[in-house]
This record gives structure tokens, C-alpha cells and sequence, in this order.
């Protein structure tokens, strides 16, 4: 039985890090557009929009960490 090396030790693919990278601006973005519409309101549209967003951004995030899983599960 094999251990795993440690986090550090471990190559992320680059398409994974760039991946990572603007799932996290996404994300910041997303929660600046929340805290926006939830201050000063917001057409029922753009209310739309964000959860239309939000949902997008869920789905994205499923996957990235469904890919990440697979890559520490993968034997190196």
C-alpha cells in the first residue's frame, strides 16, 4: 500500500492551476455582485442573472473539484 506524496510534492497540471485561478476570481466577483444587489437592491433581472451566475459557477466548481479528486486519486 502506497502513500500519497504530500501537497506540495504533487505536479498540478497547469490547466488545473489556471482553472483554479479563475474559478477564484469568478467566485470573488460573484460575491461582490451579491453584496452589490443585497446594498442597493437590484432589478428582479439582475436578481435573475445572478442566480442564473451563481448556478453556472456551482456547476463549474462541481467539476473542478471532480477533476481534482480524479488527479489525486490517479496514481503518479
Amino acid at each position: 500500500m502506497g502513500t500519497q506524496p504530500p501537497r506540495a510534492e504533487r505536479a498540478i497540471p497547469q490547466d488545473l492551476a489556471a482553472e483554479h485561478r479563475a474559478l477564484k476570481e469568478q467566485t470573488a466577483a460573484l460575491r461582490r455582485e451579491h453584496t452589490r444587489l443585497h446594498d442597493e437592491g437590484g432589478t428582479p433581472e439582475q436578481h435573475r442573472r445572478h442566480i442564473r451566475d451563481l448556478r453556472a459557477n456551482i456547476k463549474a466548481l462541481e467539476h473542478h473539484v471532480e477533476r481534482l479528486e480524479n488527479l489525486r486519486h490517479s496514481p503518479s
